[in-house]
């Protein structure tokens, strides 16, 4: 598969920059071994709220939700898209104020927890919490490390 066709965002909004997709994409093909695609999308507050109720039972919004559309090692699924990760575009402009970075490194940071989750890691006990906290401080250090070469 294509590095750009790996992870797609629908509808982006505007001030919202891209580039970096790409870069991410090849990252984790070869790192997390993704071959299968994940599509992005931003929503309201709003609409992430009631998607938070219906999925998790939570009545409040949250940052990012993330679905497992297949089992990532299904061999008859092999074309199907893996998941979907639905981010909530208000969050993710409020936590780049208060972390003090820019909206393309939360949607970054974002994306790479959203992925972790649609390949089955979870971060509810303090052995999960670490072992994502490390993949995904990894995968953005060396996203970071890319492109700044580029």
């Amino acid at each position: 598969m294509p590095v750009r066709e790996l992870l797609t965002v629908s509808s982006v909004p505007r001030g919202v920059h891209t580039r970096w997709l790409s870069t991410l994409s090849a990252l984790l093909q070869r790192r997390l071994k993704i071959r299968r695609p994940i599509s992005i999308a931003f929503v309201s507050a709003r609409m992430m709220k009631r998607l938070n109720t219906s999925y998790r039972g939570v009545n409040a919004t949250t940052d990012v939700l993330s679905f497992t559309l297949h089992e990532p090692q299904s061999p008859e699924q092999a074309s199907a898209p893996l998941g979907e990760i639905i981010i909530s575009l208000p969050d993710v402009r409020r936590q780049a104020r208060t972390q003090g970075h820019s909206l393309a490194e939360e949607f970054q940071v974002l994306t790479i927890h959203g992925v972790l989750h649609v390949l089955g890691y979870e971060h509810d006990g303090p052995a999960g919490a670490r072992r994502m906290r490390k993949l995904e401080t990894g995968l953005l250090g060396e996203l970071k490390k890319t492109l700044a070469k580029h």
